[in-house]
């Protein structure tokens, strides 16, 4: 599996953490390589949006910061009225690090903790998901890095796409 961190710093985003990459269940070799690429460059999301990833990057990073995590559903879908973007290529799920726990936003704007929900299901997808972590300033990376690694290595099969389960 590969897992991103990153955060945001004098208004742009940054990597802070290395990716890892592993086999997977299916033998496929996940490669971040693109995904760093897109970072670096203040995009994150699927490889295929990465320009409407990077119009949304600081709204989504301000939210993250400025607001409890029960609104951040209700902003990111204002968000996506106002960019006039399609559910499909204006987020995905994201796990962020904060207050000491690790929560779970899901593409629709579901908010979870992530002690409070069933471990995903894995979805056998074509495309590839890469698990991101955005950890805010204020985070302690390691406890961060190590709480989004026991995450995924609790899910078990290929880090693929999620299936949405009691949201």
């Amino acid at each position: 599996m590969t897992v991103l961190v990153a955060r945001r710093s004098a208004g742009r985003i940054e990597l802070v953490a290395d990716s890892r990459s592993v086999e997977d269940s299916t033998g496929a070799y996940i490669d971040g390589v693109q995904k760093i690429w897109a970072y670096e460059r203040g995009a994150f999301g699927y490889s295929g949006s990465v320009a409407a990833f990077a119009a949304a990057a600081d709204a989504y990073y301000e939210m993250l910061e400025n607001l409890e995590p029960e609104k951040w559903g209700q902003r990111m879908r204002k968000i996506m009225l106002d960019l006039e973007l399609k559910e499909a290529e204006s987020f995905f799920d994201m796990l962020v690090w904060r207050d000491g726990r690790l929560w779970h936003l899901q593409h629709d704007g579901c908010v979870l903790p992530i002690d409070a929900r069933p471990i995903y299901a894995i979805g056998s997808g074509a495309d590839i998901a890469i698990g991101y972590l955005h950890a805010l300033p204020s985070a302690p990376l390691e406890d961060a890095v190590k709480a989004t690694y026991a995450y995924y290595a609790g899910c078990g099969g290929a880090p693929q796409h999620w299936r949405k389960q009691g949201c």
